[in-house]
């Protein structure tokens, strides 16, 4: 598409491969506008997953024919700013302004990184090498920040589309970077799109189209499969100590003690309900250290008497000033033993514990097995990649959240268990708990803040399906390094045209 003044167009560039020849730039400033307002409204707490597809083609625009650094700043400036704004969506009452830059910063850094190289791309290699290194960098840098940083998957151009379980079903082959890599291909095509014209891209948008539609045709097919295993009534329950009991109990831990009889009581109704097995919100409830051998022998006794597997999720403290904390659960087993005691592996930036070293066990069971991780650990796929490839089916994940990030971030650890091919119970502090099988499919939600008992019960099949993802890991991302780095070789041995 061209903009016309005096039937002139503004920026007219050859359709060819050498589409990055500078004739005029495309106004930068209403790029930079479009491209914040269509990232702020296509991501995070109230995203339109629709603008996901289309929400980097702006800035990819204004940066196609003309580089320059005083154009980089901008363009970084610009991003941090729409990046903050678009992060401080998800702060809520209960979480301090300060963690929205912990994220914004990295995020936006990333995404000017994505954005700047591959308009490079497009200027000194052509418009087609340009068009598909933005998809292959984002998909890469998702990659890199999963891997070896604390910031987790957040970020991923997959969560914009975590509503369209069809599409979600594509994580089975490649996990979430492929689904990444599809919608970045979006904001890439309109680009060039708006910058060479439509004529230009006109077999690259046939091939998006072909790929789009093969993913979701394959997602469908996938969905009209009957979940394999026999189903397992499990038990979400929700504590009665919310975030205004932990702060109110911040000097004095010992009042939480008055809340376990109904922590209880509420796990003893779950088993009533016929679950076997029940799964604490993390750190149901914080003990001092001398407290836990008898409230997990409380535990003990109950799972023993009511025949069922308790994850027990709690923290315990170590220290109050400074404060820190085990962030732990044990799965107790129906005969009373502890089956597992499993540490937090990926503690959020910020949180005051020790994250731990150890991957979770999985726990034979009638027709499949029960493996599990905590809250913020399942950002990370390689957490749900190590319960299937332990031979877990069914993942229980004690989890926190607040306003700011519900549903999103159920949906976010739904994605990764599709991707792994396990089913999920989330039991969730503040936020909505949720219960899927391997698919994706919801089996039951309960909302936080209704009127309801505190427990959710969902029968859920335990037994894995197997995945291309879970036996090959993360391929995707190595071809996107390795295409990424062959074009930056190449932008480096020729001038900026």
């Amino acid at each position: 598409m061209s903009i016309q003044t005096n039937s002139e167009p503004l920026c007219r560039i050859p359709a060819g491969e050498g589409a990055g020849e500078k004739t005029g730039a495309p106004a930068f400033w209403p790029l930079m506008a479009a491209g914040s307002v269509l990232l702020f409204f296509s991501s995070m707490r109230y995203g339109v997953a629709e603008l996901g597809w289309i929400a980097f083609a702006p800035f990819l625009a204004a940066m196609h024919v003309e580089g320059g650094l005083k154009r980089h700043l901008w363009l970084f400036a610009v991003v941090l700013a729409a990046m903050t704004m678009t992060v401080g969506k998800i702060i809520t009452d209960q979480v301090p302004w300060f963690m929205a830059p912990m994220f914004s910063v990295p995020a936006a850094v990333f995404c000017f990184a994505a954005i700047s190289i591959s308009a490079a791309g497009h200027r000194r290699l052509g418009l087609r090498w340009g068009m598909y290194l933005f998809p292959a960098l984002a998909v890469t840098i998702e990659w890199l920040q999963y891997s070896f940083t604390d910031s987790g998957s957040w970020g991923a151009l997959a969560y914009t589309q975590v509503d369209n379980l069809p599409l979600m079903q594509l994580a089975s082959l490649t996990g979430i970077t492929g689904i990444s890599f599809l919608v970045g291909l979006g904001s890439s095509i309109a680009a060039a799109a708006y910058t060479a014209g439509p004529r230009a891209v006109k077999r690259d948008f046939i091939l998006f189209a072909v790929l789009a539609s093969a993913a979701l045709v394959y997602g469908q097919q996938r969905l009209s499969h009957e979940a394999p295993g026999a189903p397992m009534r499990v038990a979400a329950v929700s504590s009665p100590i919310q975030a205004a009991e932990l702060l109110a109990a911040k000097d004095d831990i010992s009042v939480l003690r008055k809340y376990d009889g109904e922590l209880f009581a509420r796990t003893e109704k779950a088993a009533a309900l016929g679950a076997k097995a029940a799964v604490w919100n993390e750190a149901a409830t914080i003990l001092l250290p001398a407290d836990e051998v008898a409230f997990t022998a409380r535990g003990q006794a109950m799972a023993k008497e009511k025949g069922i597997s308790i994850v027990m999720a709690y923290a315990v403290l170590l220290s109050a000033d400074p404060f820190h904390y085990e962030n732990k659960y044990r799965m107790i087993l129906p005969d009373g033993t502890v089956g597992d005691e499993y540490f937090k592996r990926h503690p959020v930036p910020g949180d005051m514990h020790d994250a731990g070293t150890r991957r979770a066990k999985v726990i034979p069971v009638t027709g499949g097995a029960l493996g599990g991780a905590i809250c913020y650990d399942f950002d990370f796929p390689h957490i749900a990649l190590d319960n299937a490839r332990d031979g877990a089916g069914l993942v229980l994940l004690p989890s926190s959240d607040w306003k700011g990030i519900d549903p999103i971030h159920s949906r976010m650890a739904r994605a990764n268990a599709v991707a792994a091919g396990v089913s999920m119970v989330r039991s969730v502090r503040n936020a909505t708990s949720l219960a899927t099988d391997q698919y994706g499919r919801e089996l039951a939600a309960m909302r936080f803040g209704g009127e309801g008992d505190g427990v959710m019960v969902a029968a859920v099949p335990a037994r894995a399906v197997p995945t291309l993802y879970a036996r090959t890991g993360d391929v995707l991302p190595w071809l996107t390094l390795a295409f990424s780095a062959i074009a930056i070789a190449l932008m480096t041995r020729r001038k900026r045209v």
